[in-house]
């Protein structure tokens, strides 16, 4: 669809380098022009070695982590994450990526999934897996907010650009490359049941910045990331020390932010939005991150299914 309606190459997989954090690097090292070869921009961020983000780098990564706590670990996840980085490495990934790419990056997906749903349904539900699950949240907040703003950014950016879509057309590919963000972010079906059916641009962007049910919208990350929190570091506990009571409240002020901007989502800029959640988050992680590092340790937790909630 993008390509019917004459969205050019390059912002079919700039968005991709950008939103990775790597343009900077990328640009300097490759070239900008390099943005516009779909099969170069997929290897880079699969395979290449020199990008820190690559899905090579993040299993080599997550397969390090894992080993320095592997006795906090289940079984389950080790073996689970372990296997996904051997796959990686052994030649079959390189392989399925040639000749089946759709299998490729599902096989990843699928492995990342299982995963964390090992992580949850296989370790204690005590302070280490609260800390490793908030983790996941904040991470999940970030790329989603990023990827929306990206995603939003570029098709305004296109609609304004004389002969890049018209205006009989431009709503039917804008909505067609928002439902295929839904399917990136596993949210289609759930959306789709949600609104029986109906699609519009304004009832997607609701579902995945607000919706309370939906495990990868903003809102519910940032909700469950407080209560995270809230049960590992209880504010006002005397070994409580004030950059996790900051980032306890911060992220409760955001909650009830978001939720004040819901009723004006016809007014606001989502632009804006998406970068106050993404910078309160950001700098939630770097109070999170002075506490560990003070060595700041709160009272044990009894912690229960309803953490995530």
């Amino acid at each position: 669809m993008a390509f019917d309606a004459g969205i050019p190459v390059t912002q079919c997989w700039l968005p991709l380098v950008i939103v990775s954090g790597q343009l900077p690097d990328f640009r300097e090292r490759l070239g900008e022009e390099k943005a516009g070869d779909g099969e170069f921009v997929q290897r880079h961020m699969s395979f290449s070695e020199d990008n820190f983000v690559s899905l090579l780098r993040s299993i080599d990564a997550a397969r390090e982590n894992a080993r320095v706590v592997r006795e906090t670990l289940s079984e389950e996840v080790w073996h689970e994450v372990n296997s996904l980085y051997h796959w990686f490495h052994d030649g079959r990934a390189e392989a399925l990526f040639d000749s089946d790419r759709e299998g490729f990056y599902a096989h990843v997906r699928r492995g990342v999934q299982l995963a964390l749903g090992l992580v949850r349904s296989t370790m204690l539900h005590d302070e280490p897996m609260s800390f490793l699950w908030l983790g996941v949240m904040l991470e999940r907040i970030g790329q989603i907010a990023r990827i929306l703003d990206m995603h939003h950014h570029t098709m305004e950016r296109e609609r304004q650009q004389p002969g890049n879509l018209t205006w009989a057309s431009a709503g039917i590919v804008e909505e067609a490359l928002w439902l295929s963000l839904l399917r990136s972010c596993s949210g289609f079906d759930a959306y789709r049941k949600l609104n029986h059916g109906r699609v519009t641009v304004n009832t997607m962007i609701q579902f995945v910045v607000f919706e309370p049910r939906f495990p990868r919208a903003l809102f519910y990350c940032v909700r469950a990331s407080y209560r995270i929190l809230k049960d590992v570091w209880p504010v006002g506990l005397p070994t409580h020390t004030a950059d996790g009571m900051d980032a306890a409240r911060r992220l409760e002020s955001l909650m009830d932010w978001m939720l004040g901007q819901k009723s004006n989502l016809a007014t606001i800029s989502i632009h804006d939005l998406l970068t106050h959640v993404v910078d309160e988050t950001a700098i939630s992680c770097q109070e999170i991150g002075e506490e560990i590092r003070k060595g700041g340790r709160p009272e044990p937790v009894i912690k229960t299914e309803s953490t995530e909630q």
